[in-house]
């Protein structure tokens, strides 16, 4: 059986490496896109009138995603603080606090911001809240996206409240609230909100330039693939 000639093994190896290379580059600039028209349908969402909320549609969150609301009800008394949260580099938690609607029995958690950790990991801090007053606060809707990298067991950590959480998981989390009606949605209290702390909320990991700028280096890293298999052809030719 006759043996491939090297030239031709490198000639497989350039095609694989460029084919590779340029789609993840295309597949960097269909993010690219996404991340651009998602960021555009936020602003638009965020200029516009909060909407008053007397139950949430399930069917149709993802409509409201980045929407302004006004809620009325009355927070009840458990608090969620979910862990490994940043803020100035400081670790901490975000607050989520269940708020009760008062013309449906529906529960959303709102986040009322973030609160800094205690170097003693057992000591939580204190994040105290009326449940007895009804309010209306502002806030705008956020769905989160599940985590793969959660570990479903160590979701809850501990029984007494307020309660430690890895992750948002809102089957989970209604069993803890004694199976109330939860809506699978957060919503980030308003800066001019009171009852809040810190309200820095985190951005998306990667912009739609971040992904443009990746794109451009797996294209150049193609051309690179290209441009040294070509002077690996000519260089007999030099030598001669």
């Amino acid at each position: 059986m006759r043996r491939l000639r090297p030239t031709l093994l490198l000639s497989f190896a350039t095609v694989a490496l460029t084919a590779i290379f340029l789609s993840l580059g295309f597949w960097q600039l269909e993010r690219a896109e996404l991340r651009r028209a998602q960021d555009e349908l936020k602003q638009e969402r965020a200029q516009l009138s909060p909407v008053y909320i007397t139950s949430f549609p399930e069917e149709s969150l993802e409509e409201l995603a980045g929407r302004r609301i006004r809620l009325r009800g009355h927070y009840l008394p458990w608090q969620f603080l979910l862990d490994n949260q940043i803020h100035n580099k400081q670790p901490g938690y975000h607050v989520l606090s269940p708020f009760e609607l008062s013309t449906y029995q529906q529960i959303v958690l709102v986040n009322r911001g973030w609160v800094p950790a205690r170097a003693d990991r057992t000591r939580l801090p204190s994040v105290p809240v009326d449940s007895e007053t009804e309010i209306q606060l502002e806030g705008m809707i956020y769905l989160p996206q599940p985590n793969p990298f959660t570990d479903l067991e160590y979701l809850l950590e501990g029984h007494g409240w307020p309660q430690v959480i890895q992750g948002i998981d809102y089957s989970r989390l209604a069993e803890r609230l004694s199976e109330l009606s939860l809506v699978p949605a957060t919503v980030r209290l308003g800066e001019d909100q009171p009852h809040g702390y810190a309200r820095a909320w985190p951005t998306p990991p990667m912009s739609a330039e971040k992904h443009t700028a990746y794109a451009v280096q797996w294209f150049a890293m193609a051309g690179a693939v290209v441009i040294l298999f070509l002077l690996y052809l000519v260089r007999p030719m030099l030598r001669d």
